[in-house]
């Protein structure tokens, strides 16, 4: 693999890790469920709830269903999706861009 297209590899994976921590954060926020609530729940230590929030990247596709359905939280935010309100704008701007086209 070419040097560039490695670095645009890890520049992608890095703000899908940034993306994910974000977006278990607010969630946990939103649910007002805390590191010590989410080891009950997921029946693992609060030592291995903050691991999982420090390397997103390491837990398995089971353990990121599981946390959303916990914080009950979109799996594709979780994944590194598009945030709710990064939806919105581009939802917006294609139909401010389809308007134009209209008139």
């Amino acid at each position: 693999m070419a040097k560039s297209k490695m670095l645009a590899t890890q520049e992608r994976t890095q703000e899908r890790i940034f993306r994910t921590k974000a977006c278990i954060s607010r969630h946990m926020e939103l649910s007002g469920v805390d590191e010590d609530k989410l080891a009950i729940r997921m029946r693992v230590t609060k030592e291995t709830i903050q691991n999982r929030r420090k390397h997103p990247e390491r837990m398995n596709l089971s353990t990121l269903w599981e946390l959303a359905d916990i914080l009950k939280c979109p799996i594709e935010e979780l994944c590194g999706g598009a945030l709710p309100e990064e939806n919105i704008e581009t939802v917006l701007a294609a139909i401010i861009k389809g308007i134009k086209r209209i008139s």
